[in-house]
């Protein structure tokens, strides 16, 4: 059986532990000049999506959970039309304040996050952050406060079955913390209080649309190939 406290993935499965992630990241800070000229490239349609929804709602106030350099966002939203808010480590204000200036940073460590902003959003993105996460709860806790009543949230996270296989007990990214499958990912949200409106797979990185187009073909006919091994998800509370 799948227990709560295994944040509902599979029996068996060894998370990375934090002395990995700290050796992985002590020479270096996360965001270097590479991981910053890259950021572009990964979950690029993630928020494509996330501005379908925006504009579909006709929303006007985003908050953006474990942000890193929104250049995604600077290049996708209409900046200037909605109000953008940014959470993320302090390290990362300098850089975010760069490429939005009309942002609103927010500095917290996600792991053990207890901000109050003392407002509510009416869109929250939080695009592949929860696997770098120890403990994901502070952080899902810190969203549904700040999610407006109706709000809606976008979660990606990778399927992990379609990027390692499903034999994988393990993860050798030694960023990722762990990874979910689709399965375990739908359990864990609606066991702390979402309701799935919509779950998708998407490149990981930025393609052209007809690739894209091409690669939900194949998944219609059960061809998942590790280039859509991004997994979103749409919810409520």
């Amino acid at each position: 059986m799948i227990k709560k406290d295994s944040y509902f993935i599979k029996e068996g499965y060894q998370p990375n532990s934090l002395s990995k992630k700290n050796n992985n990241q002590k020479d270096s800070p996360f965001w270097n000049a590479s991981r910053i000229s890259s950021a572009i490239e990964f979950q690029y349609h993630v928020y494509q999506e996330a501005l379908k929804i925006l504009n579909k709602n006709d929303i006007k106030k985003v908050l953006d959970v474990g942000s890193g350099p929104p250049i995604k966002i600077r290049e996708i939203f209409d900046c200037e039309s909605i109000e953008i808010h940014l959470v993320d480590r302090y390290d990362v204000k300098k850089i975010a304040k760069k490429i939005l200036p009309l942002s609103i940073f927010h500095a917290a460590d996600l792991e053990s996050i207890n901000l109050e902003l003392n407002q509510q959003y009416e869109l929250i993105i939080c695009a592949d952050v929860i696997e770098h996460l120890l403990n994901p709860v502070p952080c899902i806790s810190f969203i549904k406060r700040h999610l407006e009543r109706n709000g809606i949230i976008v979660f990606s996270t990778p399927e992990r079955d379609i990027l390692r296989g499903s034999e994988c007990f393990n993860c050798p990214h030694m960023d990722h913390v762990r990874e979910w499958n689709q399965k375990e990912f739908k359990q864990f949200l609606e066991y702390n209080g979402f309701k799935i409106i919509n779950q998708q797979l998407l490149p990981q990185k930025r393609i052209t649309n007809l690739l894209q187009q091409l690669l939900k073909y194949s998944s219609l006919v059960g061809f998942y190939p590790k280039s859509f091994a991004c997994q979103m998800v749409v919810c409520t509370l």
